[in-house]
């Protein structure tokens, strides 16, 4: 085991406490107090609560336009979630995002030092507005899509999607799973790569919604 001497580690101390001053006085200068997250380096990201209980909602509608898109604020309510630890100058937030057939954990990835959103990506939910025909007689229902933080830069993705033949309990239904390493990269951004692809098929009967 190598043992670090105290210049190496005071050194990495001041290195990590410049850098959590330096993104926490970025987020005050958008009005956002670090506090304002709920949870900090969160590692699994499922289920949760679409009426954001407990969160604080964000309302500046300059802020939603700069990192969310342009009338955003006016479909979607959005809530501070969690911050996860920089990855160099990548600053990796997540919200939690509704909307009519809506409500996704989002992740932000966010250069805190120009105020860029380099990448988005849904961590967990997604739309769902109930079963959609799409064609050839052939509907969908609302899938599932989970998260998990494996390290700091490391995230495994799985989306679950849900077709069958009708929405009779008795109709075939196909069962595609994907899963997706991301790797948050301080030059790209974030590389997504396919780990896995499976379908199973089985009746709608069997569907736990």
């Amino acid at each position: 085991m190598q043992v670090l001497d105290y210049q190496v580690l005071h050194r990495l101390f001041n290195n990590t406490l410049s850098e959590y001053r330096e993104y926490k006085d970025f987020l005050k200068t958008k009005g956002i107090d670090i506090n304002d997250f709920k949870y900090y380096n969160l590692s699994s990201f499922g289920n949760f609560d679409y009426e954001a209980k407990g969160f604080k909602k964000l309302k500046d509608t300059s802020l939603i336009t700069e990192w969310f898109g342009q009338n955003y604020y006016l479909v979607f309510n959005i809530y501070l979630y969690s911050i996860q630890k920089p990855i160099g100058q990548i600053l990796p937030l997540t919200f939690i995002q509704t909307g009519d057939d809506y409500g996704a954990i989002v992740l932000k990835l966010i250069n805190f030092k120009n105020s860029k959103v380099i990448k988005t990506y849904e961590l967990s939910g997604g739309e769902c507005g109930g079963p959609g025909e799409l064609k050839d007689n052939i509907w969908t229902l609302c899938g599932k899509n989970n998260s998990v933080f494996l390290n700091d830069s490391l995230i495994k993705n799985t989306k679950v999607n849900f077709y069958c033949d009708s929405l009779s309990e008795r109709s075939d239904m196909r069962v595609d799973t994907i899963k997706n390493l991301l790797t948050i990269d301080r030059i790209k951004g974030l590389i997504c790569k396919q780990m896995d692809s499976i379908r199973i098929n089985t009746k709608q009967k069997n569907y736990v919604r």
